[in-house]
This record gives C-alpha cells, structure tokens and sequence, in this order.
C-alpha cells in the first residue's frame, strides 16, 4: 500500500500520472491547481515568508514530508504555476524553485525531495541572459510579473525569496 502511493506520488510530480479532480484532495493547507496537461492536478501551497533557497526547502517539508519546491518539467506546469502565483498580486516577483546547479557547475537539476534529484532536460524558459555563471548564482527562481514574466533566472542561493510549497495529493 505505501509503495503504491509513493509511485503514484511520483508519478503525479513527473506529470505521467492524472487524477480526476472529484477524488483529488490536497492535504491541508494545499490548494488544488490544474496544469491542463491532460487532467494532471498539483498540490500547492503559498507561504506568506521569505527564505533562502535551502530554507525554504526546510520549510515546505515540515508541511508535508513529500513537499517540495516546483520542479517545472513542462509548460503546462509552468503555467500553472505561473497563474497560480498572479492570481495573489502581491509585492513580489521572483520564486524559488527547485532547480540548482551547485553540484556540478552548470548542469541543472531539480531537487525532487528526500535527498533525490533529476537533470534537468527538456523543456526549459530562462530570460535571455541567464543561467548566470559570475558570482554564486547556483538556484534557480521564477518571475512572475516583472520585465520578464514566466522566465527563469538563478541567484544566489542565500538570498531570500518567497517560494511555493508542491504538497503530495491525498488518496482516498
């Protein structure tokens, strides 16, 4: 029974998975989104903090030890999450997610949770002129609003952003 969940969680977060919304339930205190890629629904939770990145990584598995930070594999869930983050039209315009290059030296990966990680391929949306290679700039964020809405950019890791809580789904 727990291996079946945790592969259907899995599954969820690589996107290869749906579930249909009357028996999707997010975990308190996640909200449901639709990244309309076929049905497949996320859990997402906006915490009203700043934090660096490996903070706020902390700080979205005291919620829900399967929560993580948004790993953006299509532009589905890129825009969802997108929509998602504009739908509060707050102060803010730069979110964590979950891609860094601090293990090796501009090779993307988005950490996935519980100590895994996956290289990042395929789809990608940097701003023009970024990744960034001067300085420390090994995390990756997402604009929202700005002068370049829905791009990706990458920061040092220390700064502090607000980020978005991905929560695993409930199963009934």
């Amino acid at each position: 029974m727990q291996v079946d969940l945790c592969l259907k969680i899995f599954l969820v977060i690589l996107g290869l998975h749906t579930v249909d919304a009357e028996s999707y339930n997010c975990p308190s205190p996640g909200t449901p989104i639709m990244d309309d890629s076929g049905g497949h629904q996320m859990c997402a939770y906006l915490p009203n903090t700043e934090a660096s990145w490996a903070e706020a990584h902390v700080w979205c598995n005291r919620i829900d030890e399967y929560a993580m930070l948004p790993v953006i594999g299509v532009v589905e869930q890129q825009q969802a999450i997108e929509s998602y983050l504009s739908s509060f039209n707050n102060r803010w315009t730069q979110y964590w997610i979950s891609g860094s290059d601090a293990y090796i030296p501009d090779e993307w990966f988005f950490y996935t949770g519980q100590g895994s990680m996956q290289v990042k391929k395929g789809y990608t949306n940097w701003n023009p002129g970024y990744p960034r290679t001067d300085g420390n700039r090994d995390c990756m964020y997402i604009n929202i609003g700005g002068p370049a809405p829905g791009t990706w950019g990458n920061d040092n890791c220390n700064e502090k952003k607000p980020f978005l809580c991905i929560l695993s789904p409930m199963t009934e």
